[in-house]
């Protein structure tokens, strides 16, 4: 396979009463920490060379959590991130 896809909010339970619970910051390319979700895709496209993507709860850099979907390339590298647009406002979820 050349592209992985996992599923919305895989690394944890979906509902906005979780999302603080499973929130995580994207790393910017691969390293050898994995404890995240998105860390652990990065890691996976370096080591099998493809394209990875599934859904986390994303800590953006201004403290807000977002529903999205980081895409990680060959190389490890965040390629791409896409941010869920309709999402429940409860709890400052954007």
């Amino acid at each position: 396979a050349g592209f992985v896809a996992l599923p919305e909010c895989f690394t944890g339970k979906y509902g906005v009463q979780f999302f603080a619970s499973y929130r995580e910051r994207l790393p910017a390319a691969a390293s050898t920490d994995t404890k995240t979700g998105a860390a652990m895709m990065a890691a996976k496209a370096l080591e099998h060379a493809i394209f990875v993507t599934g859904g986390v709860i994303e800590e953006g850099e201004d403290g807000l959590l977002y529903n999205s979907m980081p895409i990680y390339g060959p190389d490890g590298k965040l390629r791409a991130n896409y941010r869920k647009v309709h999402l429940s406002r409860v709890m400052a979820i954007t």
